[in-house]
């Protein structure tokens, strides 16, 4: 057993060891699920003022700015939240605050996972040094797990940390508790299991670990363990009254999502959903045996849907009935091995798609809790040759401490390796769909990354070029994958956008409303499209762009305007007018149309009462627009309407005093009424400008 006077000494190695491994995190930016928790989270952005905003609302609500379930069963982890929007009150949007928070969290979540460890396991002899401890070997083997760099090393992973967390502290002063029969440590447990919830769902397993660690450890009977329940049972009932206020339901809405990135198993049978769900489980344990390669996504069709007829599903069904088996014949021999599979088997059950949909196939940060229990196990056979070689066999000893050295060495190396990935969504991206290849998501996620890199000033042009092609082709890949992907369809066409290829761009975006009919967003970039080739002289794509954008909107009087403005550009001033008169006819208040008219009728057909009568109508909505003033003076200019011209000039002139073509319109108007000192005053005026 660990003396007192030594506990300082693994807990200073403890909390060293898990801060260090973590330390290169803290020059990294936001990156992933950060932008819809933090930097663009309307609750968060509100510092204090958001909390209350935060404690009743879904986790996602801030983000799409509606009360919106995206996924089912609803997100209601209001606590981690809740440190966001302080930090945001105190240091504002700064991400070296928040890696140090989340790397000084996991440093005391191990610490604790230490203390509580050490109040239940078995005890070893006298002799044993405090590195040959269970509690300290197997703190190691959790502290140094690869599988925990998604959520250390991405600020929004703070739920996990909580969760964890809370619900380490809850199982520590129950055993307390129970022990003590006292309350204030009852009152611990239950406040921090109440903590635990509200920081992530998941700490709801520790309803049955914690009864379960009592019956494993200690000599306690059943009814005692039953009878002192209703310290986990409150805060459960309170948290399931907070989450329904906030959300409107408990569970879930009964409705699965139509959507294959939040849905994967939508286009399988349930044969298939099942035997997909135990492969995935079955990457679960490779991944806490062999943590390489890793990802942070493992979305359709990375993933692939499976069958029976798979000998990875059959291998992986059957290591799990020999887990719980091997979980079942325990309980009467309490083995401390048998405890570490239930608490793996309890902690990941809630997310492993057989009970809840999680809205994906399975995640690494899911492992955060689970890997205590695989740790509990590697611990406890890596301890036995360790203390049992020291006296009995050298040979044993050595290998012993060998794999130990192995197990620290290369899991801590491919941690602070792995951690580089997450310097910022950039590198996550393209690092990760080298790894997840057939990931319609990452795929499109590098794509859009890459496009943001390219599109950088400070990017030069070949580079540039050579970004946009490797975006387009990993989005092509991620839409081929799942031609439904709206956003995919959106990103694409901005990919062909920015390499000038108009017509790709447009047949991407086409492609976009045909998923997603509505999407305001395509049909944005359609218009910003055809106005940019318009400028460029590419009137065919211009045309194009707005007779698409009137079939999907003829409502939209802006679209009959931009055509206008293409058939002007061609030299078709009746079809211009035809579109000018249908903006106008969609929307009368729309004096760019009014002003166009207006020109086109001075300027080409000659008729300037017709065009002082549309400027003036464009004038009366528009009472401070610069261009329709300066027309307006430049067409009673022709009429020889001099002073009527001047007064609109001096009308412009007030919107824009340093006009040198303002102001050499009024001198040209002076000189015209003989007015030649003014007319030379202007004049001067206009020419320092232009100096």
């Amino acid at each position: 057993m660990i003396s007192r006077r030594n506990i300082s000494s693994p807990l200073i190695l403890v909390f060293s060891v898990s801060f260090i491994l973590y330390i290169n995190t803290l020059g990294h930016d936001y990156a992933l699920d950060d932008t819809m928790m933090i930097t663009e989270n309307s609750f968060t952005r509100q510092g204090l003022a958001g909390l209350g905003e935060i404690l009743t609302n879904d986790a996602f609500t801030g983000f799409f700015g509606e009360d919106r379930a995206l996924l089912e069963g609803g997100r209601y982890r209001p606590l981690s939240h809740v440190t966001f929007a302080i930090e945001y009150e105190l240091f504002g949007l700064n991400p070296f605050v928040g890696h140090l928070v989340n790397t000084i969290w996991y440093a005391l979540l191990c610490c604790l996972i230490f203390l509580t460890l050490k109040r239940f396991l078995p005890s070893n002899t006298g002799n044993t040094k405090w590195y040959l401890s269970l509690p300290f070997i197997i703190t190691m083997i959790y502290a140094v797990h690869p599988i925990h760099t998604e959520v250390v090393a991405n600020i929004k992973g703070r739920d996990e940390l909580m969760s964890m967390f809370f619900s380490m502290a809850t199982l520590y002063f129950y055993l307390d508790f129970i022990e003590k029969k006292k309350k204030l440590p009852g009152i611990l447990s239950g406040t921090s299991f109440f903590l635990a919830l509200l920081s992530k769902e998941n700490a709801l397993t520790f309803f049955a670990v914690i009864p379960l660690t009592v019956y494993y450890f200690t000599q306690h009977p059943l009814k005692v363990n039953l009878r002192i329940i209703y310290v986990l049972l409150i805060p459960v009932l309170v948290f399931f009254l907070l989450r329904y206020h906030a959300l409107g339901f408990f569970l879930g809405t009964g409705e699965e999502s139509g959507e294959l990135l939040n849905n994967p198993f939508l286009h399988a049978s349930s044969s298939e959903k099942y035997a997909t769900i135990f492969y995935t489980l079955g990457i679960y344990l490779q991944l806490l045996f062999f943590p390489h390669p890793l990802t942070h996504d493992y979305y359709p069709k990375h993933i692939p849907i499976t069958g029976w007829e798979n000998p990875a599903v059959i291998l992986s069904l059957t290591i799990y009935i020999v887990l719980g088996v091997i979980a079942l014949i325990s309980l009467k021999r309490k083995h401390p091995a048998g405890y570490g599979i239930w608490f793996y088997l309890l902690t990941i059950s809630i997310f492993s798609n057989l009970f809840v949909s999680i809205g994906t196939f399975m995640n690494e940060r899911f492992l955060f809790i689970p890997s205590l229990g695989f740790a509990i196990v590697a611990g406890y056979y890596l301890q036995k040759p360790l203390i049992s070689g020291l006296t009995k066999n050298k040979t044993v000893h050595a290998a012993a401490l060998v794999l130990s050295a192995f197990i620290v060495l290369g899991f801590s190396y491919k941690t602070v390796t792995r951690n580089s990935a997450w310097k910022d969504d950039y590198t996550l991206f393209t690092t990760d769909v080298k790894t997840s290849v057939n990931s319609a998501k990452v795929n499109v996620s590098a794509g859009g990354a890459l496009i943001d890199e390219a599109i950088k000033p400070a990017t030069v042009d070949h580079q540039k070029k050579q970004k946009l092609l490797q975006a387009v082709e990993y989005i092509k890949h991620g839409v081929n994958i799942h031609p439904k992907y709206t956003a995919g369809w959106l990103l694409l066409g901005n990919g062909w956008y920015h390499l000038d290829d108009y017509e790709r761009a447009m047949e991407a975006y086409l492609a976009c409303l045909e998923t997603s009919p509505g999407y305001e967003y395509a049909f944005k970039n359609i218009s910003i499209l055809g106005e940019k080739a318009r400028k460029e002289n590419k009137p065919g794509i211009a045309q194009k762009s707005f007779e698409k954008l009137i079939k999907f909107k003829p409502q939209n009087a802006d679209y009959y305007y931009q055509l206008a403005l293409v058939y002007e550009k061609k030299e078709d001033f009746d079809n211009a007018v035809k579109y000018l008169e249908s903006a106008v006819n969609k929307d009368s208040a729309h004096y760019l149309a009014l002003r166009k008219r207006g020109e086109i009728e001075g300027k080409i057909f000659g008729n300037i009462g017709n065009s002082i009568n549309y400027l003036k109508l464009a004038l009366n909505i528009a009472p401070n627009d610069l261009t329709t003033l300066e027309n307006l003076g430049v067409a009673y200019g022709i009429a020889g309407e001099l002073e009527k011209s001047l007064h609109y000039f001096y009308r412009a002139l007030e919107q824009s005093p340093d006009n040198a073509q303002l102001l050499r319109n009024i001198s040209l108007s002076y000189r015209r009424m003989g007015m030649t000192e003014k007319a030379l005053e202007y004049s001067e005026r206009s020419k320092a400008l232009n100096d």
